[in-house]
């Protein structure tokens, strides 16, 4: 019996992790090429803020670490929002 309730739970649980996991690609394919740079470098690259601003940054205009740690956080927000109302 709890063996079976084990194995229950375990499928359940994958198949909302596999629905999660396409929403939020979903969500990531919508975002503008900054956005999906920014979250790659941070997330996919594991780099710091110094990092991403010097990646980010062009010739004339480097970018504050500040900056992009406050766009990382909205941009977190958007997707939240977008992968929460896809799943109801």
């Amino acid at each position: 019996m709890v063996s079976r309730l084990a194995e229950s739970v375990r499928t359940s649980s994958k198949q909302s992790l596999e629905r999660r996991a396409a929403r939020l690609a979903g969500a990531r394919a919508d975002l503008t090429p900054e956005e999906d740079a920014l979250l790659s470098l941070r997330i996919d690259k594991n780099l710091s803020w110094d990092q991403i601003a010097h990646a980010l940054s062009d010739g004339d205009r480097p970018l504050d670490p500040a900056t992009l740690r406050k766009r990382y956080e909205r941009l977190k927000e958007k997707l939240a929002r977008k992968v929460g109302r896809s799943g109801q």
